[in-house]
């Protein structure tokens, strides 16, 4: 924006000191040149004083008063004077030559025009004529006066004439800016308005939210000042009561500071005491968390061991149903080849007949027989070895259970024993505490009341003071705004229009956030919800492990009432193969009578043997089901700890992205907050700008309206001087 290069305290001293210099009517600012040539006039006047010797007595009053209209009429009136005398002379000498018939006069020169001045020249009188030559003297100082004060004004008028030519020429100038500032006003200010009002809105609405804080700050105030008042005339009352019973709280304070001294000693006793115990009290808390992360690491250890042993049971008891299968069909066999001997026993008196051609027969049957035995030795063998594996198995199953029992009831005991000292000495704590507490309790209130009527009364007085002086800032504060009021009223009538665009415009811009907020909170709310499925559904994959892990933990229970079944049964196995051994070994005896029997019994022996093998792969194909069974359960339990581990993470990423959320929502906030400062800081600049404009144009119409002023005021000047002229 284009400044004006013009301040009216410049104006103002230039026109003093001109107006110092030169005997014009009006203020005006004369340029050098012209200041010149009333200093060039002047000093030629001076050279005329000095040649007109014949006025020695020259006023010089005019100079000193800046309207020489006084001095007019003091001459005008002088004039006047002269004229009355010039009359009653006249009149006198036409008497006296009427009486003495002498002629009315003797003789008279022109006047002569001279540089001067016009002068009167007087021809010889007569001594009778002293009256005369008075009137004549005073004729010619007041004519000197007369002409002296005609060339001032004739000067005076130069200078106004040349001052008023400045004065239209700057007035011109001035009236050039004026154009070119309403122009730029109509064509860009409109555009610059316009850019900073749009930059400005968010300052704009800084603004009204400051001036309301202000307006609920000056209430607060209000009410404050009411209340310390109040307060004051309590203090006062409180003070009055004080004063009376000083000598009563001076008694009681000295009772209470023999009772604190008592109260301190009991104080460091206590406090010694709980140092000593909470020691004693961190000791145990250590020891207590070191034999828990011992615990731990046990339990952990014992479940990975119960894990492999139930794995080997679980192997072992397959391997014993598959002996039992074994053991059964042995016993079959038995049974067929006993009844089978019974029956052979007849066919016996005629194999017997038959022996000698069968004996080399006989010889290949005894060696497939050996053959036979040998495998039946190697699955005894076997049998024992896994009988010697299943007790050994449970002996070490009974060990780990006396171990965990034992280390379990044990730390138990130490957790016992270390809660009921932990519980002794938390009340023996709490009781030295509330005690502690009631002391300091009783010794802080004693202290603080009397910090606090201290205070108070310091702070009273402090009020007293500020309230005084409060008063009268708010006296003058309310002239002040009396006076900016009427200033104020105005142009709060031209920004209303204003402010309910820009109010409109805030509304808008509000509601367009208010529609953000709502989609971030929607998306908030289920991003929440998706938690909070992720959530029930971890608890409820955490509950279905758990279910099966009791479901796992009752079949090992039942598991072992048939373990010890199977041993008593193996047991009872082991005496009844030992009898079907001996009467095998009386049957082989038979055998080698009967071998007509042993080729039906080996035919059916083969058939029963690849009956078994058929058996034998049913059952290791139903071990190997359940193998995989039991490899898809381990692989659904490994899953569905893979997925709670995904489903914790997910939990914890969602609980950051909330986190950064509601980080970014409250830097969105702060960022709204200081778009809110910033519009509210343009639009303290706006005004700012607006008043300078203002108090501009107002400067500029005042300076038009006191020159408008000054030009009638000359002007009226000049046609009294004018009349007054003309009149003399």
């Amino acid at each position: 924006m284009p400044e004006v290069s013009s301040s009216p305290q410049e104006d103002d001293q230039t026109i003093s000191n001109n107006a110092v210099k030169s005997r014009a009517l009006v203020y005006f600012n004369i340029a050098g040149e012209a200041v010149q040539k009333s200093q060039t006039r002047q000093i030629t006047f001076k050279k005329e004083k000095d040649e007109d010797i014949l006025y020695p007595t020259r006023r010089q009053s005019c100079s000193v008063v800046n309207t020489p209209s006084p001095c007019v009429n003091k001459t005008i009136s002088q004039l006047q004077e002269l004229e009355t005398k010039m009359e009653e002379c006249f009149q006198q000498q036409e008497d006296t030559l009427e009486r003495e018939k002498i002629p009315r006069f003797l003789g008279v020169e022109r006047v002569k025009h001279g540089e001067g001045g016009w002068l009167p020249v007087s021809s010889d009188l007569s001594d009778k004529d002293g009256k005369i030559l008075a009137l004549k003297q005073e004729m010619e100082t007041v004519l000197s006066a007369a002409i002296q004060l005609i060339r001032s004004l004739e000067t005076d008028r130069g200078e106004a004439e040349e001052a008023l030519k400045l004065e239209k020429l700057r007035r011109k100038q001035i009236c050039m800016k004026i154009d070119s500032l309403s122009l730029w006003r109509l064509q860009e200010l409109p555009v610059a308005v316009q850019k900073e009002h749009e930059a400005c809105v968010k300052d704009v609405t800084e603004i009204h939210w400051y001036l309301d804080t202000e307006v609920r700050r000056l209430k607060r105030l209000q009410y404050e000042v009411a209340e310390v008042e109040e307060t004051n005339v309590k203090i006062q009352e409180d003070i009055n009561c004080m004063k009376k019973h000083s000598p009563l709280l001076e008694e009681k304070l000295q009772l209470e500071c023999i009772s604190l001294e008592r109260m301190q000693l009991n104080k460091n006793k206590a406090l010694e005491l709980y140092n000593a115990v909470h020691k004693i009290y961190e000791e145990t808390l250590k020891k207590y968390q070191q034999t828990t992360l011992q615990a731990v690491n046990e339990r952990a250890n014992m479940t990975t061991e119960l894990q492999n042993g139930r794995e080997k049971v679980e192997y072992y008891q397959t391997q014993l149903d598959s002996s039992k299968s074994l053991w059964a069909d042995y016993s079959k066999m038995i049974t067929e080849t006993t009844q089978k001997i019974d029956s052979s026993q007849d066919k016996l008196k005629e194999a017997e007949k038959k022996r000698g051609s069968v004996h080399e027969k006989e010889t290949s049957l005894n060696r497939k027989i050996s053959e036979l035995k040998a495998q039946l030795v190697s699955q005894e063998e076997k049998k024992n070895d896994l009988e010697r594996c299943c007790r050994h198995l449970n002996s070490e199953l009974e060990k780990m259970k006396t171990k965990w029992n034992d280390e379990l009831s044990s730390l138990k005991l130490k957790h016992e024993k270390t809660l009921s000292v932990l519980h002794k000495w938390t009340e023996k704590n709490s009781t030295l505490s509330l005690a502690n507490e009631g002391l300091l309790d009783t010794i802080r209130e004693s202290s603080k009341k009397k910090v606090e009527y201290e205070t108070e009364i310091q702070y009273l007085t402090k009020n007293t003071i500020k309230n005084e002086e409060m008063t009268k800032k708010v006296d003058k504060e309310i002239i002040h705004v009396n006076s900016l009021y009427s200033e104020s009223k105005n142009k709060l009538e031209e920004w209303e229009n204003k402010l309910t665009q820009e109010r409109d415009k805030f509304m808008a811009l509000e509601e367009n956030m208010k529609k953000l907020i709502r989609d971030e909170i929607g998306a908030m709310l289920a991003s929440q919800t998706r938690m909070r499925k992720l959530q029930t559904e971890h608890s409820e994959t955490e509950k279905e492990i758990q279910s099966r892990r009791n479901v796992f933990f009752k079949l090992l229970a039942e598991a072992r009432a048939p373990l010890i079944y199977l041993e008593a049964e193996a047991k009872r196995g082991g005496f009844i193969h030992k009898e079907n051994y001996e009467k095998v070994s009386d049957m082989n005896q038979k055998n080698n009578k009967f071998l007509e029997v042993t080729k039906m019994k080996k035919q059916q022996l083969e058939e029963k043997k690849m009956s078994l093998n058929e058996e034998i792969r049913e059952i290791q194909e139903k071990c190997s089901i359940v193998s995989g069974q039991l490899d898809k359960l381990m692989k659904t339990s490994q899953s569905v700890k893979a997925k709670a581990a995904t489903m914790k993470a997910s939990y914890e990423l969602k609980l950051r992205q909330k986190a950064n959320l509601e980080k970014s929502i409250e830097e969105l906030k702060e960022s709204f907050e200081f778009s809110n400062f910033k519009k509210e800081h343009g639009q303290m600049v706006i005004d700012q700008l607006l008043s300078d404009l203002e108090s501009c144009e107002e400067r500029i119409e005042l300076e038009q309206n006191a020159f408008e002023k000054l030009l009638q005021a000359r002007q009226d000047d000049l046609k009294n001087i004018k009349v007054s002229t003309v009149r003399t």
